[in-house]
């Protein structure tokens, strides 16, 4: 792997086991293509977005509306890479990419204590239509969104399925949601910016941790997952 500009180093391999390693430094693995050739850009910020799980708020709205929706891991994961592209186009998610990906959803070792990063398809489902969705992956007691689609027509699809992955990270016990890139919408959600020092501090100190799953959710958090489908039966998935 080869350094390019301050934020991104640049390589060729997207094997899985490569993948997994990069991602538990805390690297986003985006990719670029010239000419013909692919190219992983594993990049690190010099600042990521960052939020507490703990300190995540669900709105009234999305509580009203919860119980037509249904939350589920890892099922579609090519329908969620299909969606990706036909709302971003490829952008960094190439075919190589999507491979590499693959082989991460049963999850690789990485370290010798037995440390694991896993890939996930994050998906909101209504009914049996796929409405929203998202790659991400974890990392010990860190989760990490890498791209999202909603579906044409989904009104209001997106914000139910980051609320409905916030609660849900909360309740088993994650201790920091890594979003990336900063963006508006994620401050509003209660979202802050680190400085690249402080980020990789976090992730080596939660990547070889387990998730404190034993921690009480608030009560209106806990109710609201009773009273909707999107707090039954995950905990196969992550």
């Amino acid at each position: 792997m080869h350094h390019s500009h301050e934020d991104f180093w640049v390589s060729r391999c997207f094997q899985p086991l490569y993948l997994a390693l990069i991602m538990y430094e805390g690297f986003l693995p985006i990719a670029t293509q010239q000419a013909r050739t692919v190219y992983l850009l594993p990049k690190l910020h010099m600042e990521r977005c960052i939020l507490d799980p703990a300190a995540f708020h669900i709105s009234k709205s999305v509580r009203k509306k919860a119980k037509d929706y249904t939350l589920k891991f890892n099922t579609a994961f090519d329908a969620v890479v299909r969606g990706c592209h036909e709302q971003h186009g490829v952008a960094w998610l190439y075919p190589e990419v999507v491979q590499g990906f693959r082989g991460l959803l049963p999850g690789i070792t990485v370290s010798d204590q037995g440390h694991q990063v896993r890939l996930h398809s994050a998906e909101l489902w209504r009914g049996d239509v796929l409405v929203a969705g998202e790659l991400g992956y974890t990392n010990g007691a860190m989760y990490t969104s890498l791209t999202g689609f909603v579906r044409p027509g989904a009104n209001g699809a997106g914000t139910m399925q980051l609320q409905a992955l916030g609660s849900y990270l909360h309740v088993h016990g994650f201790q920091l949601w890594d979003l990336g890139m900063s963006m508006e919408y994620k401050l509003h959600m209660g979202a802050m910016d680190v400085p690249r020092p402080t980020f990789v501090q976090m992730v080596r100190e939660l990547r070889n941790r387990t998730k404190s799953s034993h921690r009480p959710p608030p009560k209106r958090l806990s109710t609201w997952c009773r009273r909707s489908r999107l707090g039954g039966g995950l905990n196969a998935y992550l």
